[in-house]
């Protein structure tokens, strides 16, 4: 006996077969009498289609209503189990169902089978052996019939239509009626140990109640001291709400914010009809980002495309996101424009003027990867702010470092320093990837304690340029995925990567 069965002094098991003919008695004669009456309902159903052979047909849906009814005889007189009638009687109505009333027509096939599978997990009760006898046996009888009826192999069958969704809906309806079984079962076992903890409390109340008088002596200094620990509870419960009402109010404005980032944000439809094959992965850390990417298109058919990762993550990234946006859009839309050297230019200069860096000793800042589309003449120009750019050509992976120095931060006063521009004429199918630092310094791997690094991104991206730019966001996705799993790392920074197909 095991410790449950210990616990309620009395056999589970044994208990359970007296449920289990009672359940059986029920279910299994009422659904053999419903199988029993369904074949005939078939038939009168099936009267008017065309039949290849109208003598089978009587015999495969009459001949098993009668085998039934005699089953439910025998079960009567107490000659069969009710397990094992309604197990047979599964067998009739299957052997009666594997029957193709006309070799061309499969509908009619499908729909008597599906009929057949649905009633599985609603009628009967039996063991699961049982079943799983059945479910051979139809799969069986079914190319059995279905060789010797319709003249064809054993492999035409497998490649019916049907024959897929035959298959999964006999493995999901015998499934089901096992797992019915099983539910009949701990539910019974549930409510016997159910019934005996009840009775197990009774007792434990009667017995406390013994100790009701030498417990009420000490009641009133209970009283006491619970009135002291509700006041106290009382105070904590307030500054609790006091502190989860402001954390609603900072969360509120921070959802907030993230509306008003994703707004200056290229929208799927500007990037669908602007760069045609391309992916975006884009990850913010926290609920709002110091990373992002930037599309514009000028009216001289020029493509400007950015990434851009501020200095920090969360609000204060999310801040500076604004700026680097504005000074972006606003000195391309309004000034001429020579390349985006000249870009990176304007915001060295301009992003430590807004943040007043002069005599500071503020280190925000950005890098940037910022290229130049001239799909007429088919050439890129790229400039690079401490941000490397990665481009892929006849199977090649190359790099362009860029400047070393960032727009902004401790840097803006290095204005000797120009930042340097490349032109690279392109061919159609070359990749394009504008990154930020997040994706190769997260940590994860083995142990969890190693960065991805950028040779590990860079042959990753190498390996799957073949591919269609949307498959290579995902595969990008999943192994950041599986890297942060295996080291148990969560995600460290906010990660911006976007390929384009040129």
């Amino acid at each position: 006996m095991t410790s449950i069965d210990q616990f309620l002094k009395i056999d589970l098991d044994k208990e359970w077969e007296k449920e289990y003919e009672r359940l059986g008695a029920l279910y299994n004669f009422w659904g053999a009498i419903l199988a029993a009456l369904f074949l005939p309902l078939a038939l009168l159903v099936e009267m008017r289609l065309p039949k290849a052979d109208p003598d089978w047909w009587y015999l495969f849906r009459l001949a098993p209503s009668l085998l039934i009814g005699l089953l439910l005889v025998l079960y009567r007189l107490g000659y069969v189990r009710h397990d094992r009638m309604m197990q047979l009687t599964g067998m009739l109505l299957f052997t009666s169902g594997a029957y193709w009333v006309n070799p061309d027509e499969w509908l009619g096939y499908l729909i008597f089978n599906a009929t057949l599978f649905l009633t599985i997990p609603l009628v009967p009760i039996m063991r699961p052996a049982y079943f799983v006898l059945n479910f051979v046996y139809t799969i069986v009888i079914n190319i059995t019939f279905f060789i010797v009826f319709n003249e064809k192999s054993f492999v035409e069958f497998w490649t019916q239509r049907i024959a897929a969704l035959f298959l999964v809906g006999a493995i999901v309806s015998y499934t089901m009626g096992i797992a019915r079984y099983y539910y009949f079962k701990n539910a019974f076992r549930h409510k016997l140990v159910l019934q005996k903890a009840l009775l197990s409390l009774e007792e434990k109340n009667r017995q406390l109640e013994a100790f009701q008088a030498e417990l009420r002596e000490k009641n009133e200094e209970l009283r006491q001291q619970n009135e002291e620990i509700m006041a106290q509870r009382d105070e904590i419960e307030e500054q609790k709400r006091l502190i989860e009402e402001q954390n609603q109010h900072i969360l509120d404005s921070i959802h907030y914010a993230k509306r008003i980032q994703e707004a200056i944000l290229p929208k799927r439809e500007e990037l669908d009809e602007a760069l045609k094959e391309y992916f975006v992965l884009y990850k913010p850390r926290d609920i709002v980002s110091g990373d992002f990417y930037w599309l514009l298109e000028t009216e001289d058919d020029l493509l400007w495309l950015a990434v851009v990762d501020c200095t920090g993550h969360g609000v204060p990234g999310a801040l500076m996101s604004m700026l680097g946006y504005a000074s972006l859009n606003n000195f391309v839309l309004r000034h001429p424009v020579t390349g985006p050297a000249a870009v990176l230019e304007h915001m060295s200069k301009e992003i430590p003027y807004l943040l007043r860096q002069a005599g500071s000793q503020s280190g925000d800042g950005m890098d940037v990867g910022i290229v130049c589309i001239d799909r007429r003449q088919n050439v890129l120009k790229v400039a690079a702010a401490n941000s490397p750019i990665l481009y892929v050509k006849n199977g090649e992976l190359h790099k362009i470092e860029g400047s070393r120095r960032n727009v902004g931060g401790s840097n803006f006063r290095s204005i000797d320093e120009r930042f340097k521009e490349e032109v690279i004429h392109y061919r159609a199918g070359d990749c394009l990837y504008l990154l930020s630092d997040g994706y190769q310094d997260q940590f994860g791997g083995p142990k969890g304690r190693r960065k991805f690094g950028s040779r590990r991104l860079r042959e990753l991206l190498q390996s799957v340029s073949h591919l269609p730019m949307p498959e290579q966001g995902k595969i990008l996705e999943q192994q950041l995925e599986n890297w942060m799993a295996e080291g148990q790392q969560k995600q460290l920074d906010d990660i911006s990567l976007v390929g384009v197909r040129l």
